[in-house]
């Protein structure tokens, strides 16, 4: 489970409150907002990368994994491959994947040379594969439809292994595949009926 209390962050000049909120295990959680609303910095707080904020954050999720929006900007193996194993560690968890996404040819080329939807499949699914919490920023974002399916079926996926999904969107039809939909307007993070 994951608790948050009395929550807020300030960035210059822009306010991000929650009061209460709990996410639960095996439950896919969407937040919805418009771009800036401080959907990413929700993010960056509950993965531990932004630690500036008031309030209290307790996680008791093993391990959190975290797949951002801008892929390009975590990629640091010299392989596909490795890449892959960065996230899973278990050889045969990165093997699955990536005769999975259809990427096991490509296994030893760089993944800088990836295209972008491959990027993001890629890292969606090792996290998913790796983690008990996943956190997804703007998981649909430049995606084709099949590629988009695919994330789909990553995230339920997820869920019916009994894990927990929170991710972000700026499109209210994203929303559609989470159990419980939060909206973030005016910096305040509210349960929304879906």
């Amino acid at each position: 489970m994951l608790k948050i209390s009395n929550l807020s962050k300030n960035y210059k000049g822009f306010l991000l409150k929650v009061k209460d909120l709990v996410f639960e295990v095996g439950k896919i959680y969407s937040l919805y907002g418009k771009n800036g609303a401080g959907k990413t910095t929700f993010l960056n707080i509950i993965a531990g990368i932004d630690e500036n904020y008031n309030g209290q954050v307790i996680n008791n999720f093993k391990k959190t994994g975290y797949a951002v929006q801008f892929i390009e900007n975590v990629i640091c193996k010299r392989t596909v491959k490795d890449e892959i194993l960065s996230i899973v560690i278990e050889e045969k968890k990165a093997e699955k994947i990536l005769l999975e996404l259809n990427l096991d040819d490509k296994k030893e080329m760089s993944p800088f040379l990836l295209s972008s939807g491959e990027k993001r499949l890629l890292f969606i699914r090792a996290v998913c594969e790796a983690f008990d919490l996943i956190l997804i920023d703007e998981p649909f974002i430049n995606l084709d439809r099949k590629s988009k399916m695919a994330v789909i079926n990553f995230i339920k996926m997820s869920k019916n292994l009994g894990k927990t999904v929170i991710y972000t969107t700026n499109r209210i039809k994203d929303v559609a595949h989470s159990d419980k939909v939060l909206e973030i307007e005016n910096g305040e993070i509210k349960t929304r009926d879906n």
